[in-house]
């Protein structure tokens, strides 16, 4: 395998910048298909060529994203305040997972974002002691999530 890496220079005038970019033919050429200066990008699922969920943060809120059209077009599904977003997998089109939570001077608390309809609605789920930095599942009830807890240390959580 060989992988390449590469720099881009995002115009902003704020602390912040987020760039998503594809790729159609096998990755030796890509196209920026989303930027902005409000925040930083964490991580990205695509559960197929057309669909993608993505997460990000600043210092105040974290922010779920979606495609439907392959990244031409990108809507926040998904803004919650005072929360780092860390963790995206989408398990299909329509069901996805978000992770992150909270560290602070009262403690750790991770929060786990579910939705199947692409989104329209979403529950939250909090587990005290762990902040969430990545997820993956192999379906709706069973998944494995990589997490900090409280004294700093690395932790693998099973979710079932």
């Amino acid at each position: 395998m060989h992988l390449e890496t590469g720099h881009v220079d995002l115009p902003t005038t704020t602390p912040w910048a987020a760039a998503i970019f594809r790729s159609t033919d096998g990755f030796n050429t890509w196209q920026q298909v989303f930027s902005n200066d409000t925040y930083y990008m964490n991580q990205i699922s695509c559960p197929s060529e057309n669909v993608c969920f993505a997460v990000g943060e600043n210092d105040d809120n974290g922010f779920g994203l979606r495609t439907t059209d392959g990244g031409d077009t990108w809507e926040t599904i998904l803004t919650a305040p005072g929360v780092s977003m860390m963790a995206a997998h989408a398990l299909s089109e329509t069901e996805f997972y978000f992770g992150g939570g909270v560290i602070g001077q009262t403690g750790v608390t991770g929060s786990i974002y579910h939705s199947t309809d692409a989104g329209a609605t979403v529950t939250l789920d909090t587990l005290d002691g762990y902040y969430l930095t990545g997820m993956s599942f192999v379906d709706t009830n069973h998944g494995w999530a990589t997490a900090i807890d409280s004294m700093q240390q690395s932790n693998v959580l099973i979710y079932a």
